[in-house]
C-alpha cells in the first residue's frame, strides 16, 4: 500500500447507481438512467471478449444467497435488502444469465478465500460489496440479516443510510480485507496484476434541479441532455460526479503515481482492455476523448 496510484480528477459516468456498473463492462449504459433491476442489457462486454480469448471471468457479490442467483434484493425486498442486483452487472447481460454454464461465474464473494488459497483466480475478476460494506447504506434502519464471517462479519444488523460513520468503517473495513486478501496471497505475488478500487457515483443530496443528485459533473463521453429532460431539466452533461479511483499493480512502482487529466469509468475498462489486446468497446472505441491510465505502469 506504500507505492499505489489515484486520479484526482475521476468521475462516474452518470447516475444513477446501476448504469456505471453497465458502462464499466460494456463502455457504455444504452441510454439507462435507472437503478431498476428488471433490465436487460443484450450488448457485448468484457466478460464477452475474455471467453472469445479463452479466458476466465468471475463476479465475486457479498451476501448474494447462491451461485447464479438472480433475484433482484436479498432477504426480503427493496427496503430491506443487504444484496442488491443493481450493482452485479455480468447479472444484467441476458447472454449470461441465459446460459447456465456462465450463469456461475457470478458466485458468494466468501468464494474469492477459496480461488486465492488454490491459484485459482480467474483473469478478471469483479467484486461487488454488499449495501453495508459499500459506504451506501440501506434506506431502512431495520434490515434483519446476520452476515457470515467470510461476508463481513457476524455482528452487521442493519445498514443505516444516514449513519456514515457506520457506512464508512464498514467500507474501509471491506476494502482492507479484500486487499489484504488478494495481495497476501501467491497468486498476487507472482503474477502481473492490478487492483482497481472505484465507487459507482458521488452524492445524492435530492436537488430537483439535478435529479437528486449532488453533483453531475462528468469525465469525457458521458450523456448529454437536452433542455427539459426530467432527468436534468437545465439540460446539459448528466455525469456521475467526482469519485476517487485507487490503483495498485503487483509490480509495485517505483514512486507514487497521479493521473491528473479528468477521466472516467470508461478509461478504466480501456486499461483492461488495451492490456489484454481486446477490442475496445462502445464509446472506448473513441481515441480522441478516452484515455487510458498507461502512466500507472511506467
Amino acid at each position: 500500500m506504500k507505492k499505489c496510484m489515484l486520479t484526482t480528477i475521476m468521475f462516474g459516468y452518470t447516475n444513477p447507481s446501476l448504469p456505471n456498473y453497465i458502462a464499466i463492462t460494456a463502455g457504455s449504459q444504452f441510454w439507462s438512467f435507472s437503478d431498476n433491476p428488471a433490465q436487460e442489457f443484450p450488448h457485448t462486454n468484457i466478460a464477452d471478449l475474455l471467453e472469445e480469448r479463452g479466458m476466465t471471468w468471475k463476479n465475486y457479490a457479498q451476501s448474494i444467497p447462491t451461485v447464479g442467483f438472480l433475484g433482484h434484493y436479498y432477504p426480503n425486498n427493496s427496503d430491506f435488502a443487504v444484496y442488491v442486483k443493481r450493482h452485479v452487472p455480468f447479472a444484467l447481460y441476458p447472454q449470461i444469465t441465459n446460459n447456465a454454464s456462465r450463469v456461475k461465474n457470478i458466485v458468494p464473494y466468501s468464494h474469492i478465500l477459496d480461488d486465492l488459497k488454490n491459484n485459482a483466480l480467474p483473469n478478471f475478476s469483479f467484486i461487488t460489496p454488499d449495501v453495508c460494506h459499500d459506504m451506501h447504506g440501506q434506506y431502512s434502519l431495520h434490515v434483519e440479516y446476520d452476515a457470515s464471517p467470510q461476508e463481513g462479519g457476524p455482528n452487521d444488523k442493519y445498514c443505516p443510510f444516514n449513519d456514515y460513520h457506520f457506512m464508512w468503517t464498514n467500507g474501509d473495513k471491506f476494502v482492507q480485507d479484500a486487499v489484504t486478501n488478494i495481495t497476501s496471497s501467491d497468486q498476487w505475488k507472482n503474477s502481473n496484476s492490478v487492483i482497481f478500487i472505484t465507487w459507482d457515483q458521488s452524492e445524492v443530496d435530492f436537488n430537483k434541479s439535478t435529479d437528486g443528485w449532488q453533483f453531475v459533473t462528468a469525465g469525457p463521453d458521458s450523456p448529454n441532455l437536452p433542455a427539459g429532460t426530467v432527468l436534468l431539466p437545465a439540460d446539459g452533461i448528466y455525469g456521475g460526479g467526482p469519485v476517487p479511483l485507487i490503483a495498485m499493480w503487483s509490480k509495485k512502482p517505483k514512486n507514487h503515481v497521479v493521473y491528473s487529466e479528468k477521466s472516467n469509468h470508461l478509461f478504466t475498462l480501456k486499461t483492461i482492455l488495451k492490456a489484454w489486446s481486446l477490442p475496445y468497446l462502445a464509446y472506448t472505441t473513441d481515441e480522441m476523448q478516452i484515455k487510458t491510465f498507461d502512466s500507472f505502469f511506467q
